[in-house]
């Protein structure tokens, strides 16, 4: 991409974003995820485990974002597959809608998570594939980054290639605590 802009004489200050998906007609769900008075948010914090740069790279201890679960005005939903049976014990001490086995076990990858996430008040996630997906349904995103992010997030507070994302990142590497902290000084 980077080789591109340069053939192009494109310059990073010049890239413009447009969800692609924002208008996208979603299958309508009849999972409801909203709680009254309270707004909704899907969380993830990890990814494939299956892939190096999600295992070291892209993930957190599961127990450092129980704070975000203990606040009494956002009803927090999870749609990640892979969730082990202690994370699933957190989820259920906390009152957290797990979705993930019941979502996107047809042909179309992603499908019921668009829908899901269509539905949703926002969506707070490591560097992961729903980061992208959300921003590109014109939802809105929080990215929780590493210190040895994937370069497209910079090293600023925002980014051309998403530049309506929010990205919260670590102070010092493998420090979740601190984003979590932040991030909850920026919830409604």
């Amino acid at each position: 991409l980077m080789y591109l802009m340069r053939a192009f004489h494109m310059k990073y200050d010049e890239l413009t974003f447009e969800p692609i998906l924002a208008n996208l007609k979603y299958k309508e769900t009849q999972i409801q995820i909203h709680r009254e008075n309270k707004r909704t948010y899907i969380f993830n914090w990890k990814g494939n485990s299956n892939n190096i740069e999600e295992l070291h790279n892209r993930r957190m201890d599961l127990t450092i974002a129980i704070p975000l679960f203990q606040l009494t005005n956002i009803h927090w939903v999870v749609i990640s597959k892979g969730v082990t049976r202690s994370e699933q014990n957190i989820l259920d001490k906390y009152g957290v809608t797990f979705l993930g086995d019941a979502l996107d076990n047809g042909g179309n990858c992603f499908e019921d998570s668009v829908s899901v996430i269509k539905n949703a008040n926002g969506l707070i996630s490591t560097d992961t594939s729903l980061v992208h997906l959300s921003a590109n349904l014109n939802v809105p995103t929080t990215a929780l980054l590493t210190c040895g992010c994937e370069w497209r997030w910079t090293r600023d507070d925002t980014t051309k290639w998403y530049p309506d994302v929010t990205l919260i990142r670590q102070n010092t590497q493998g420090d979740w605590k601190h984003v979590i902290d932040r991030l909850i000084q920026t919830l409604p």
